[in-house]
Order: C-alpha cells, then structure tokens, then sequence
C-alpha cells in the first residue's frame, strides 16, 4: 500500500537520481584533484574534511529549518545548490573557487539524505516507518554504477564532462521536489514545565 503513495513514490525516485548524480561527482572528484590540478594528497584531504565539516555543521540547521518551514523548500534549496555545485566543479578555477564548490556539495550532500527520510516519514503519515526509512536508503543503492557510466563520458569528452554529467542528473530530482506537494511536517510537541498540573 506505500507504493500507492505517490509523494513517496516521488521521494524514493528523486533519492535514487540525487544518488547518481552525486555518485558521479564524488566518483571523480578526487581523481579529478589529483591527476589533473596536480593537487598534493594533503590538499586533497584538507578540500575533502572541509566538506565534511561543512555537512556536520548544516546537519541540526538545516533539519531545524525543515521543522520550521517544511521539508520541500529545504529538499528543493539543497538539491539545487547540490546541482549547481556540480556544473561549478566543471568550470571553477584551481584554489579558492574550486574550494566554494566543494564545501557546498558537501555542505548539502551529506544533510539532504537526512531530510529525504523525514520528508518520507510525514508522507507516509508514520506508517510502516522502518519501511519507508528502508526504501529511502535503498534507493540510494542506484548511485553504485553512476561512477561507471561517468567515467566512460569522462573517457570521450574529459573528466570535466563527469560533472556535467552528474549536475545534468540532479536537474532532475530538482524539479520533481519543486512540483511536489508535501504534506506538513508532524508538529513539534512542546513539554510542560515541571511541577505544572
């Protein structure tokens, strides 16, 4: 009966695309630091922990907004940025843009799949939970053969066109969210002092 859902429906699919879209940058965005901007292996592990940070900062932040305005303007906000970032990968310049592109992907890449279960839980109103979180997580699993089918774009038309590739992808879980309606988030309950009755 959950997949007669179809915001959830809608959920999973645009799980699956952000995951091959961003398999396919994380995929070569090493390679891409190493062999072609001839970045030291310190460089590339300094760019990389910052984007994590970044992630672990936005994490309670941007599932506070989540709470607060609704999953859908946060999903939409972060998986276009996330898709922006990626077309900025392609063009940005060694250093300090280069830099900025990587600290947004990983500033949303790693908070979005977070707000994706969330959003997933509200549309399923609470129902069958660890199924739906399940169904998330393994519409992810889609995003193991992305780095493939990039390095063979990569091999024809250089390893710039990988990041073409995975931004052209997440255009499209961008739009699914923005055509979407949403149901509202559970409400926040807010306890009673103690030592009311």
């Amino acid at each position: 009966s959950l997949l007669n859902n179809r915001v959830l429906l809608l959920l999973i699919v645009a799980t699956a695309l952000r995951s091959v879209g961003e398999g396919a940058v994380g995929g070569f965005l090493s390679l891409y630091m190493r062999d072609d901007l001839n970045y030291s292996v310190t460089t590339v592990a300094i760019f990389l922990s910052a984007a994590q940070i970044a992630g672990v900062v936005s994490q309670p932040v941007m599932g506070h907004l989540s709470d607060k305005v609704g999953r859908k303007p946060v999903l939409v906000t972060g998986t276009g940025l996330v898709m922006l970032s990626a077309f900025a990968l392609s063009v940005a310049r060694s250093g300090v843009q280069l830099f900025l592109a990587v600290l947004v992907k990983g500033a949303f890449s790693f908070s979005l799949h977070h707000i994706f279960v969330a959003a997933a839980l509200d549309a399923s109103r609470s129902v069958a939970q660890s199924t739906v979180v399940s169904l998330i997580y393994g519409a992810g699993f889609l995003g193991t053969f992305s780095p493939y089918i990039a390095g063979l774009i990569s091999d024809h038309y250089g390893i710039h066109s990988a990041f073409v590739y995975g931004g052209s992808v997440l255009i499209l879980p961008t739009v699914l969210l923005a055509l979407a309606r949403f149901p509202s988030p559970a409400p926040v309950l807010e306890t009673e002092p103690e030592g009311r009755d």
